[in-house]
């Protein structure tokens, strides 16, 4: 027994030298042309399929067996969908190397996104590897990015409704429009405010809210209308 554990404590060290380190880095993300960017704008008919700009720091790559996933999230924490790849998928990416991961599927459709009246969202990839290698480096793991996109809207002119003031730096009002509801989402798709019961003359206050840009969908019996709004002090 102690000539096993003698042996064990000889051969352990073989067994970590043998497993594979892999340190990946989500570099950001990528237009069509393969050049990174800071922000996606779609326009309503476009899915939501974001391109993904991965780098292998090394020393290796994952075995073909491992398994390496990107977690989806809403601002790192509401959990949206999970993306799985093969080792055998990323063998060519080595030491140095990086590559642009498109998604076979949209993570939405344009459809979806209308339905559920989806317009901003910051959006993040976490990269993470299952199997025999690990990452040493989890620090570089996540990128995020805004995304923002138009809702369709029906029988309402979009010139013939306006914000005013705007820029405000207290409160604004509706023109050209008669609304039943207003709701204002910062640029990360979080809802920071919402009014119902209105009417025509109908006053909103924004006090409360910080500088920045924000966007105000109206409902009205003619369909959703989307506007942007800057609040400046």
């Amino acid at each position: 027994m102690k000539r096993f554990f003698i042996l064990l404590t000889l051969l352990l060290p073989l067994f970590c030298l043998n497993a594979q380190q892999v340190d990946y880095e989500i570099v950001g993300f990528a237009d069509e042309q393969g050049s990174q960017i800071s922000s996606i704008v779609l326009n309503a008919s476009d899915d939501f399929k974001p391109r993904v700009i991965l780098k292998n720091n090394g020393p290796a790559v994952p075995a073909a067996t491992d398994s390496v996933i990107f977690l989806v999230t809403n601002n790192q924490t509401t959990y949206i969908t999970t993306i799985r790849m093969m080792g055998a998928q990323l063998q060519s990416l080595t030491t140095g190397q990086q590559t642009i991961v498109d998604l076979a599927q949209p993570i939405w459709t344009s459809e979806v996104m209308d339905q559920y009246h989806l317009m901003a969202c910051y959006i993040c990839f976490e990269v993470k590897i299952i199997g025999a290698a690990t990452d040493p480096d989890s620090s570089n793991n996540v990128s995020c990015i805004n995304f923002t996109r138009p809702l369709p809207v029906s029988d309402i002119p979009n010139s013939e409704v306006s914000l005013f003031p705007n820029p405000t730096s207290t409160s604004f009002s509706l023109s050209g429009i008669n609304p039943k509801e207003l709701q204002i989402f910062d640029l990360s798709g979080r809802r920071v405010s919402a009014f119902s019961n209105l009417t025509e003359s109908s006053t909103f206050d924004v006090s409360a809210l910080a500088e920045g840009m924000y966007i105000v969908k109206i409902f009205s019996d003619n369909g959703i209308l989307v506007k942007k709004l800057s609040i400046k002090r």
